[in-house]
């Protein structure tokens, strides 16, 4: 395929199920020593008219000429960003990594991400790997979540505990529990994403998101509203699974908009909040050999305040909540950094252990290439 170098850059993008803003990490892979390291980093906001169509995309609300005018928007959106980055920050790129925009998916069955990579392939030269979850699919995994393999990797690298959790605080929830010859990786259920789409359905917009928490921080939570969301039989369901915004998006939201409105702003984000955390408490004691030594949070969900307070309340005494920046990765960088990682393993050919992470037949390599 290529004769690669030792020490070669690679581009990974994310932008997850919260469509806040697309991801540019730009990493150094040294084969001698087998790591992957930051070099630099860029956060660009979405057009509002490619948010919107996303948006329209993602509700399931788009006829086939709009997604298909989408996801070649996006691959083009992609292409300007990181020649824009070529041009002022002078960034070297070897090879791009990226994952594109969640429109569906349900675990085993499909899932598309969108956001054609020919446009960098072809405009700007660089070879780019993309959809990593169909081979996946194909092989009845998941499909999701596949940071994981990343978590493994920088588990075996970089962590002294027996054992250790990576908690991903995106737009959903998801897990991956690391320890000697042991692993687990599951969604649990949603963060951002939920809180998100309340406050701005609650503000008309007006507010994007509950910065630090401060207004869940300053209501209490609905037990009997919480109750009622937390029957879900998706919290019940045993691992490997996955969930994205068909499960907590939109439609979950308009189940329980109405009760939620009636508490209040505080009131409702306190509840909200409190979904996320407990959820995420409940499925280590039901799910997880057993609860980790180090607990590490990723996501943008990292930076809420009131959130990161009630986990470490969950969890004191059993385990410690630490964040990702301890092992030199900004939370925010986590995803797209893994995604960088699965494009190495492409380049070289080497086998995912998807079975452990995604529940597939076999382990496989991931990802699709355009020169």
């Amino acid at each position: 395929m290529f004769k690669l170098k030792n020490n070669f850059n690679i581009l990974g993008i994310m932008n997850g199920t919260s469509m806040d803003a697309i991801d540019y990490v730009l990493c150094r892979w040294n084969e001698k020593t087998e790591s992957l390291k930051i070099i630099d980093r860029s956060s660009k906001k979405f057009p509002k008219l490619i948010h919107d169509n996303l948006n329209r995309c993602a509700r399931n609300s788009a006829n086939v000429e709009l997604l298909s005018k989408t996801h070649y928007s996006l691959g083009e959106l992609y292409q300007k960003h990181i020649a824009d980055l070529i041009k002022k920050r002078n960034w070297k790129i070897d090879f791009v990594a990226m994952h594109g925009q969640t429109v569906f998916h349900e675990g085993q069955k499909a899932s598309l991400q969108i956001g054609e990579p020919s446009f960098i392939a072809k405009r700007l030269g660089i070879p780019t790997i993309y959809d990593f979850r169909s081979g996946d699919i194909a092989l009845k995994g998941q499909g999701a979540p596949l940071a994981g393999m990343f978590h493994q990797y920088l588990f075996e690298k970089k962590i002294k505990s027996k054992s250790a959790a990576f908690q991903n605080l995106g737009g959903i929830s998801n897990v991956t529990f690391l320890k000697k010859n042991e692993l687990m990786s599951f969604d649990i259920g949603p963060a951002n994403m939920l809180m998100d789409l309340f406050i701005q359905k609650y503000s008309k917009g007006l507010i994007k998101f509950d910065k630090n928490g401060k207004a869940a921080a300053k209501g209490e939570s609905d037990s009997l509203m919480f109750e009622k969301m937390y029957k879900d039989p998706f919290f019940r369901k045993k691992p490997p699974k996955s969930c994205g915004r068909e499960e907590f998006g939109e439609v979950f939201l308009d189940r329980h908009y109405k009760k939620l409105k009636v508490l209040g702003l505080e009131d409702a984000m306190a509840t909200l909040s409190w979904l996320t955390a407990y959820s995420i408490f409940d499925a280590y004691r039901k799910f997880l050999p057993e609860l980790p030594e180090s607990i590490y949070l990723c996501g943008g969900g990292a930076n809420n305040k009131h959130l990161v307070s009630q986990l470490e309340n969950l969890f004191s005494g059993n385990s410690k909540i630490k964040f990702v920046d301890e092992l030199g990765i900004g939370e925010s960088d986590m995803e797209a950094m893994a995604f960088a990682y699965m494009g190495v393993c492409f380049l070289k050919q080497k086998k995912l252990p998807t079975m452990r992470h995604t529940g597939s037949t076999e382990n496989s390599v991931l990802g699709k290439l355009s020169i």
